[in-house]
């Protein structure tokens, strides 16, 4: 049993013992809560880190640029076979490593032809 399956069973043990579970004895709650422990390493184990898919971290570490900066380039397309996974606020983009052959990022700093003035 590796750290993660003993922490989780060692939770399911205070709560078993705290919890209120009413008439259900230990006994009959423990089948219940394992199944619940499988699906949990079952779906931690589905979410194992893909070598072949890098985060905008890694992209930016990779090219010297700031995360935002990757995030630019996904939201923009430079970047292909891009994925942005994830709910509201904890999105992330997903970067296949192959993404990264061929591109070329883009120059850093001015646009020739463009004003300098805003209005």
């Amino acid at each position: 049993m590796d750290q993660i399956e003993r922490e989780i069973e060692a939770a399911l043990d205070d709560l078993l013992d705290h919890g209120d579970w009413g008439v259900v004895t230990r006994e009959q709650a423990r089948p219940i809560l394992g199944d619940m422990v499988d699906q949990i390493l079952a779906a931690r184990r589905e979410r194992a880190p893909d070598p072949d898919v890098l985060t905008a971290a890694q992209v930016a570490a990779h090219f010297g640029v700031g995360h935002s900066t990757v995030t630019d380039w996904c939201r923009k397309g430079l970047l292909r076979g891009t994925e942005q996974v994830g709910i509201g606020n904890r999105k992330t983009w997903r970067i296949p490593r192959s993404a990264l052959d061929d591109f070329e990022p883009p120059r850093i700093g001015w646009v020739k032809g463009r004003s300098r003035k805003r209005r």
